[in-house]
């Protein structure tokens, strides 16, 4: 029975399902009718409450089909167990149990011996049911033949047996139909779930460079686009001249101003600033283009092209890195170490904003703003997965994250695959001077090509040829070579780089994981007259040098990730350095606790032990923090003190006190306080401070963001982050004609949102045309699909399943939405055998889509029957499908299938229930007479075959017997349980 019209739009899921119950149990009570006749003429009075399909049961003894639970982790929603009444005991299967557990066990049929290990080869496990003894992870076990039964397909051994030997314990819910397993130690399937789950997590992150999980879509690029901008001013009025160093409040006579958007078919980002001295003191334009896919110059597969004011970036033994004039290109992915195991992190810094940098939650360090940007050079990564996290907290309470992931390790380059790297920047020059009197006496001319190539998964080798000026006063030529290995849990490397006509210098670097820790470390040396600004210059140049760190987490009742160097030196001034420094962090009672310690020798005299630390805190609307810089020795002395508390007024307006000691031995007081808001976007800040050597003073800020609107058009007021940030423009509709497109007409749907990978929901709704915007990191993946929960119609679907959006500041790229009513597909999967039509349970029903000229095609979907045979498709999108049995695993399997029967949805949500496919089973192979029954059944052997065909029978023979049993139910009076789901049938 088809319904091409959707009846009773407001009744529940539930609902349609119980009328689809009713109308299957009419159908399947019709079939089981002849048989039931057929069954009473054969069989005894005698009431029988189960049998089975390999030998008989006692009368307590039946099967049922039971959902298979690990903690909170479905496993199986047909699992087949032996229930004996008399000893209210569970029999389970061996070798099932142990497959979905991911356990090396398995079961011996014929010697009914059961073998293998758990979790270490050393743990083996070897019983003899037969004997009745055997010995699991060390300990003897014994057992009688009550506490085993054998059946074709696996040995069933009593639950609480299993529970002895193996680190679980089963419990059976007969009123859910349930086996609870719980683990009394990880177990395999557990390792593998906690992977994933942690991938998950780091997909769910929003900015992750990994693989997108939809279709890529990004705004085209063009000639040149209506920018964005971020604008900041502040103004000061000082009592009187400040003394150098004695910053009373955080504005200054400045403006500056930013800008995005796109220009020559590039990305393009500039910036101006100025004082009343120097209206114009600094300017910067830099042009790019980044894509994670490596889809940039064609055949060459770029990810990154970049020229104007770029970043160099550092080679090893060579340089660090600086920015500077130039351009730059790469084939790397975007998540790559920029060396062995370092990276660098910059970007920009509002005025009055500091950052700090977490590794894998242990703090490495904190910045304040210094001319709108912020660098961490030199990061150091650790093994496996860095997640590298920037927390941004503004002057006035503000409070903002981004994540970055690094990968570390010796997969870093594909076989076969090469990754090259070109650069040529004047280090120190910006691409437009606004000084008459600009000089560059630190920075010069460098160029460097480097490629590395990998030989297989674990080996990977490169060159590289560079050149760079030293300090302004030679220019030197380099040759480099160099391997990367991954030997087991080790990622070694080393490199060779020669000083053409002067000397050479060498590098070994290793980084590995052992017991939860985190060891790695380098050792370098020069030969000859090897000079580079990245080992310094003169006498205090690096002649050698050594070091080793450890990373690790204390469980003390709370996480406490930590980091502990040691750095000796040897200059060619023949002075020898050591420096030990350990950092911690700790979050307890909802503070953020991180500290630092530096211990310096010269000679192996002790110099210097410095130490800094900051606590924060959020306490509801308060936010209190403090932070403190002190030395131990030579002379303990606290060097700096500041203490703040920030207050929640309102939702756009906080304000904020804070108390600052400097040089407390040469005492320096300030105190400030102010207040900041926010009003339509516009960010303002009022202030006043006094310091001791700076009197008093007033300031004064605005911020604020200016762009085209792309969701209501006109120009768009935002908070200053637009050039930082990229956006989407999506569009959801009714998709009336299911084209996809947004064809004139159609209604837009409005107070709709948009999710991202891992449920991550965005707080914007759509307007009344239907339309949203959506902020993302810029260059990388923002993947977003509908929230459906946000619609009205819990039937409204989308057909576009979601989009990994590529997107950039300036050029918002628009997602179309379409959305379209979802019907529903249900019916009953049949065997047949001798004429009867028994239901399947257990049985793989497919919903295959038909290809439609101009119409977006979905996937094909699977469904498992019940143990009726009932299978339902919810949330089926409008279109054309084919509507059969699953394509066997085996390619030989005896079972015959049908033809796809053919099945239309309509735009306004079919319902269409009640089809029948009826699958052919194999002829019989042989007669087992079942003792005890009265009857003679033909079976097919269940021990031949393949296994996808072993499988099938036994659902075909299940099927049976439960027809069987329905039939003598309805003609004696006693109750049998059928998947438990009591029947009584009076005579």
């Amino acid at each position: 029975m088809e319904s091409h019209a959707r009846h009773g739009r407001g009744a529940s899921p539930a609902g349609r399902r119980a009328w689809s119950w009713i109308t299957l149990f009419s159908l399947t009570s019709i079939l089981i009718s002849p048989l039931a006749s057929a069954q009473s003429a054969l069989e005894p009075a005698a009431s029988i409450e189960s049998a089975s399909y390999g030998e008989a049961f006692e009368a307590e003894k039946e099967w049922l089909v039971v959902e298979l639970f690990l903690d909170d982790h479905h496993l199986s929603e047909a699992f087949l167990i032996i229930w004996d009444a008399a000893s209210n005991r569970a029999f389970v299967p061996v070798s099932h149990l142990s497959e979905l557990l991911e356990l090396a066990i398995h079961a011996d049929l014929p010697s009914a011996r059961v073998e293998g290990w758990i979790m270490d080869p050393a743990r083996t496990v070897a019983i003899d049911l037969l004997r009745g003894r055997g010995e699991a992870s060390g300990r003897a076990v014994a057992l009688s033949s009550d506490d085993w039964i054998a059946q074709p397909d696996d040995l069933y051994l009593a639950a609480d047996l299993v529970a002895r030997w193996l680190p679980v314990t089963l419990t059976t819910d007969l009123q859910r139909l349930r086996l609870q397993v719980e683990a009394r130690e990880p177990l395999p399937i557990h390792r593998r779930l906690e992977r994933e789950r942690r991938l998950a997590r780091m997909r769910a992150v929003q900015g992750w460079d990994g693989a997108p999980h939809y279709e890529v879509l990004e705004a085209p690029y063009r000639i040149i686009g209506a920018p964005v901008m971020d604008l900041f001013l502040s103004g000061t009025l000082r009592a009187a001249t400040s003394e150098p160093g004695s910053t009373t409040v955080p504005q200054s006579n400045t403006y500056s101003v930013r800008g995005a958007g796109d220009l020559l078919w590039m990305q393009g980002s500039w910036s101006l600033s100025g004082t009343p001295n120097a209206p114009l003191s600094a300017a910067r334009l830099n042009l790019s283009r980044r894509d994670p896919a490596g889809r940039l110059l064609g055949a060459l597969g770029a990810t990154r092209v970049e020229v104007g004011d770029v970043h160099a970036s550092a080679i090893p033994l060579v340089t660090t890195g600086r920015a500077g004039r130039g351009a730059s290109l790469s084939t790397a992915p975007l998540t790559r170490a920029q060396t062995f195991d370092r990276t660098s992190l910059r970007g920009q810094l509002d005025p009055g904003w500091e950052v700090e940098l977490y590794r894998n939650g242990a703090f490495l360090g904190t910045q304040r703003e210094a001319r709108g940007r912020f660098e961490f050079g030199d990061v150091p990564l650790v093994y496996g997965w860095n997640e590298l996290r920037l927390v941004f907290f503004g002057p006035y309470g503000q409070e903002r994250e981004e994540i970055e992931r690094i990968f570390i390790g010796s997969e870093m380059v594909p076989t076969g695959e090469g990754q090259l790297d070109l650069q040529v920047v004047e280090a120190g020059t910006p691409l437009m001077v606004t000084s008459p009197d600009f000089q560059n006496t630190t920075g010069g001319l460098r160029a460097s090509a480097s490629y590395e190539f990998g030989i297989n998964s674990g080996l990977s080798v490169l060159g590289r040829a560079s050149t760079a000026s030293l300090y302004g006063d030679e220019q030197r030529s380099y040759l480099s070579a160099g391997t990367r290995a991954g030997l087991g849990s080790w990622y070694v490397g080393g490199e060779v780089v020669a000083d053409l006509g002067h000397g050479a210098a060498g590098i070994l670097q290793f980084q590995t994981r052992k017991l939860g820790l985190n060891l790695s470390g380098y050792h370098l040396r020069t030969a000859g007259d090897f000079r580079s600004t990245a080992l310094g210059y003169g006498g205090a140049s690096r002649r050698s040098e050594t070091s080793l760190r450890l990373d690790g987490a204390l469980k003390l009742g709370a996480h406490i990730p930590y980091q502990l160097q040691w750095l000796r030196r040897d200059q060619r001034n023949d002075l020898q350095q050591h420096r030990v420094s350990a950092r911690y962090g700790l979050r307890i009672f909802g503070a953020q606790l991180s500290h630092t310690h530096q211990l310096n020798l010269m000679q192996g005299a002790l110099q210097s032990l410095n130490a800094r630390a900051s606590l924060r805190r959020r306490i509801g609307d308060w936010s209190p923090h403090l932070s403190a810089d002190y030395r131990v020795v030579p002379a303990p002395r606290l060097r700096m003190v500041q203490a703040g508390l920030d207050r929640k007024l309102t939702r756009t307006l906080r304000a904020f006190a804070t108390l600052d000691l400097r040089n407390l031995v040469d005492l320096q007081l300030g105190v400030r306080a102010g207040i900041q808001g926010e009003v339509g976007g516009v960010r303002w800040g009022l202030n006043g401070g006094w310091g001791q050597r700076g009197g008093w003073a007033l300031g004064a800020s605005l911020a604020m963001g200016l762009g085209p609107d792309p969701v209501d058009g006109g120009l768009m007021v935002s908070t200053p982050d637009l050039t930082t940030r990229g956006q989407v423009l999506a569009e959801i509709f009714r998709d009336a004609n299911g084209n996809g497109q947004r064809d004139p007409g159609e209604d837009p749907i409005e107070g709709a949102r948009v999710q991202g990978f891992g449920r991550r929901t965005y707080p914007a709704r759509t307007n009344a045309a239907g339309r949203l915007r959506v902020a993302g990191p810029p260059s990388t993946y923002t993947e977003l699909r509908l929230d459906t929960s946000s619609l009205n119609d819990p039937f409204a679907l989308s057909t576009v399943q979601g989009r990994s959006v590529i997107t950039r500041p300036g050029a918002p790229a628009r997602l179309m939405l379409p959305v379209v009513i979802a019907g529903e597909v249900d019916g009953t999967l049949y065997v047949e055998r001798d004429g009867q039509h028994l239901p399947l349970p257990g049985g793989c029903v497919t919903l295959r889509p038909r290809q439609q000229p101009g119409r977006p095609t979905a996937e094909a979907v699977e469904a498992r029957t019940a143990y009726d045979g009932f299978f339902y498709f919810p949330h089926v999108p409008p279109g054309s499908y084919e509507l059969g049995v699953c394509r066997p695993k085996s390619p030989d399997s005896t079972l015959v299938r049908p033809a796809p029967q053919p099945v239309y949805v309509g735009l306004d949500g079919t319902v269409i229930t009640g089809r029948q496919i009826v699958i052919r089973a194999p002829a019989p192979r042989r007669e087992l007479t079942r003792p005890g029954v009265g009857i003679a059944a033909t079976l097919p052997d269940l021990n031949e075959g393949p296994t996808d065909t072993r499988a099938q029978n036994r659902l075909a023979v299940e099927a049976e017997r439960r027809a069987a049993l329905r039939a003598r139910a309805a003609r004696s009076n006693f109750q049998v349980r059928i998947d438990g789901e009591p029947t009584v049938q009076a005579p």
